[in-house]
């Protein structure tokens, strides 16, 4: 958890903090859920996990399968920044790449699983993405000693936040806190579904296009779940254009030396 003195002091908030999931042993946030679903896989003598990404999934799900000697088939994009894909490569990971976009990658990893078998770990289809990212609130709490006031959340499929709110659903009914933080959930704005469903009540498919290549999809295959939870305990959500990304990116890095990928 950092605790960012300079962006603390230029905008007034001394009691802002920035959680840092990126120092995960992959590099990627998604290692909560890859960490939960490798040790399922292991303890049911499963051998081959799938899974269809945008890019840190997969490429954590590959590092923390080759840690656990299992095999892992891998669906992407072709739009997936070379890296990842580079990434996911060196941790042996078989790697199938979708000619269209997100959506039909976890169409063809269900069909895989489906007819294949291994255990599919996608995002928003397996409950233990849900429940590996849920860890996120349970070190929030101690770690600041309170609920916080409020949470900004990048939400791409939605799952992070849905985590995010079960841990601290879980919190309240175990009594440990006696009240839920208001959960910002941030969209960009060529990519918002969750956003646009707030406003009019129904997800529709329109083509996603932003330099935040980890939470651009079509139809949040989380959707329903985020935007319920949102509305039932008070949520936001907020769009953010990709220039307005790209210099966060800039000032985070100059300004307390946090790098993000946008």
């Amino acid at each position: 958890l950092w605790h960012p003195e300079n962006l603390q002091k230029k905008y007034g908030f001394p009691e802002l903090y920035l959680k840092d999931d990126g120092v995960n042993p992959t590099g990627s946030l998604k290692d909560r859920a890859s960490f939960l679903v490798a040790a399922f896989a292991r303890k049911h003598h499963i051998r081959e996990v799938v899974v269809a990404s945008t890019g840190n999934a997969g490429s954590s799900m590959a590092g923390v399968g080759a840690a656990a000697g299992l095999k892992v088939k891998l669906f992407l994009p072709k739009t997936a920044p070379p890296a990842k894909m580079i990434q996911a490569l060196q941790y042996g990971a078989d790697l199938v790449l979708a000619d269209k976009n997100y959506d039909q990658a976890f169409s063809l990893s269900l069909e895989y699983s489906n007819t294949r078998g291994g255990l599919n770990r996608n995002t928003a289809y397996n409950p233990m993405t849900i429940e590996g990212k849920k860890t996120i609130s349970f070190e929030l709490f101690p770690q600041i000693k309170k609920v916080p006031d409020h949470i900004f959340v990048s939400v791409g499929d939605g799952v992070i936040l849905s985590g995010i709110y079960k841990g601290f659903r879980d919190l309240l009914k175990l009594n440990r806190i006696k009240n839920i933080p208001v959960i910002h959930a941030i969209q960009a704005s060529g990519s918002s579904a969750i956003y646009r469903a707030m406003n009019s009540g129904v997800f529709e498919g329109i083509t996603s296009e932003t330099v935040a290549d980890s939470i651009s999809v079509d139809i949040p295959s989380n959707g329903l779940l985020a935007k319920k939870n949102l509305e039932s305990f008070g949520g936001q959500c907020i769009l953010v254009t990709d220039e307005e990304i790209l210099l966060a990116q800039k000032e985070l890095s100059s300004s307390c030396g946090l790098f993000s990928e946008p």
